[in-house]
């Protein structure tokens, strides 16, 4: 097994279990973080995406997350690691806490590792579940 694909499998591993203090430790101090990209109308909605630069801005992040959702499913979906790139499906299933509903999406992300820790990390979804359910409507699940 690869550097790449033993840290990647720890990261997706450590969310699903909840271990946030295990994944935090496979990032770089520095990381370059992407949750998808700010977007128009939906940023606003959205609390955690946008850009975090470095490990205590990503756990800002995470906190956003925290505060306003409730994890239920964070799983792998598949993953292709060549070099020091790792690429993954995740399936993530959520509960936003103001309106008790629930969205499930399936994202991308796009890793970078060196040195054994994640030094960039994007991710591209389809925010429209996300953002339903904040406005108190109720997503259908995706297909994979």
């Amino acid at each position: 097994m690869t550097e790449t694909r033993r840290i990647a499998e720890a990261w997706f591993d450590a969310l699903d279990q909840a271990d946030y203090a295990k994944a935090m430790s496979l990032l770089d101090p520095d990381i370059v973080w992407i949750n998808v990209p700010p977007i128009q109308q939906g940023s606003d909605i959205i609390p955690w995406i946008g850009t975090a630069i470095g490990l205590e801005q990503v756990q800002q992040q995470f906190s956003k997350r925290d505060g306003v959702c409730e994890v239920l499913e964070f799983k792998s979906a598949g993953l292709v690691c060549e070099g020091n790139t790792a690429v993954g499906l995740v399936r993530d299933k959520a509960r936003i806490i103001s309106t008790d509903i629930t969205f499930e999406i399936i994202f991308a992300s796009w890793m970078t590792i060196q040195h054994g820790k994640i030094t960039r990390w994007k991710s591209y979804c389809d925010t429209a579940p996300i953002i339903a359910a904040f406005k108190g409507v109720q997503p259908p699940s995706p297909d994979i």
